[in-house]
């Protein structure tokens, strides 16, 4: 065998291990399981996702501390058989590596936020009879009146929903961090909760007949509800329109440079965390309002027994939140901090993410009883990190 040859043995055996290897990982099964009475998955080692079965893929809530069964970080590629249909809500969350999905014409439905966190998932596979489609990044229903989600990977600088369009899912552009420029047709009329949750560049909004664009911040057509203000609009001060009744929810999410609000009087609902992400909001100014209460870097319902937010700007390292609270919104305390102690009364409810980022947060007094602690806990993600956190109980 002369030189060359025994040089090239070597690298064709190395070559065909790699081969193997990578064959090996996208057959060999490593993890299986359910995920609805009549649906079964399995993932092999190289991040392929299959489920198939009869029937409908379950609901799942992370805000419920029920995380979707998909949820793995080494999904890479996924694959619904024939017989599936549905994806229920949140059934990839924070699939953040996958890639591609195939869904058969056999899934009839998707539920709210399925893609949730999947920045990489560029790739749709569907078939002329599918009850969907799949154009520009943009996943369509069939009848093109519901955009249900667009692609991070795939929207690009500048996305157009398409004509006919009648309503925008929940969290549908959520982590469109490229996007500068949204066009809306005139079809419009409904736009789901945190639609642009994420889309931290986006500036401009060509709104359509059915919506209100301007000065950073867009409205309904009567400009009685804010949806959403644009963070890239860099408003330091924003005083919301007389005449808004309601605040969507997350419709200030990350909205950083903002440190003075004013509500108007005729404001009389806020959606959950709609100041989430606002780190430097140190003031919000009532006026005559009298549906909302705001003192000490907290914002209340008027008869304070809801705590719907409290300031990470202004929070301190103590917080007493007042007798009268029976209620905690969800995010309330979201990205506190300063907070070291707290004390609550004997509140009934809990909502989701309340303490998330609170990571100075040591000590937490609760004015209820320790069954009363562990029921609100129950069930719900409040984002409290427990074994941290040492809580003392009131009776």
């Amino acid at each position: 065998m002369n030189k060359d040859k025994k040089l090239l043995l070597p690298c064709i055996v190395i070559a065909a291990v790699i081969i193997a290897a990578l064959l090996l990982g996208t057959l060999i099964v490593t993890e299986r399981g359910t995920a609805g009475e009549n649906v079964s998955w399995t993932l092999t080692a190289g991040g392929r996702l299959r489920a198939g079965g009869a029937g409908g893929i379950d609901d799942f809530s992370f805000a419920k501390n029920n995380a979707a069964v998909f949820y793995h970080k080494s999904v890479v590629t996924a694959s619904l058989e024939e017989g599936v249909t549905r994806i229920g809500d949140e059934a990839f969350y924070d699939c953040y590596n996958m890639r591609s999905l195939s869904i058969p014409d056999s899934v009839t439905s998707i539920g709210g936020r399925a893609f949730h966190g999947c920045d990489k998932l560029g790739t749709i596979r569907l078939s002329e009879d599918a009850a969907f489609t799949f154009e520009n990044g943009g996943l369509y229903t069939k009848d093109g009146k519901t955009l249900l989600f667009v692609s991070p990977k795939k929207s690009g600088k500048a996305f157009i929903v398409k004509d006919g369009v009648e309503s925008i899912a929940e969290e549908a552009f959520y982590g469109c961090a490229k996007l500068k420029t949204l066009t809306l047709p005139d079809s419009l009329k409904q736009i789901g909760a945190g639609a642009f949750h994420g889309c931290s560049n986006l500036s401009e909004i060509l709104p359509g007949a059915g919506f209100v664009f301007e000065d950073g911040a867009l409205y309904n057509a009567e400009k009685t509800s804010l949806i959403v203000l644009l963070p890239q609009a860099g408003k330091t001060a924003f005083v919301v329109p007389e005449g808004v009744t309601s605040i969507a929810p997350e419709a200030l999410y990350g909205c950083k440079a903002l440190t003075e609000l004013s509500l108007p009087d005729t404001l009389i609902s806020i959606g959950d965390g709609a100041f989430c992400g606002c780190t430097n909001l140190e003031t919000i100014t009532l006026g005559g309002n009298s549906a909302f209460a705001f003192e000490n870097g907290a914002l209340y319902n008027a008869d304070k027994t809801a705590l719907l937010v409290y300031l990470p700007k202004t929070a301190a390292e103590a917080f007493a939140a007042p007798e009268s609270v029976t209620a905690i919104a969800p995010k309330a305390f979201y990205g506190c901090k300063a907070i070291e102690e707290m004390t609550l009364p004997a509140v009934n409810e809990i909502g989701a993410f309340a303490f998330t980022n609170c990571s100075s947060l040591t000590s937490l007094a609760f004015g209820g009883s320790e069954d009363g602690w562990r029921a609100l806990l129950d069930g719900a993600y409040t984002g409290l990190v427990e074994n941290k956190v040492a809580v003392t109980f009131g009776n």
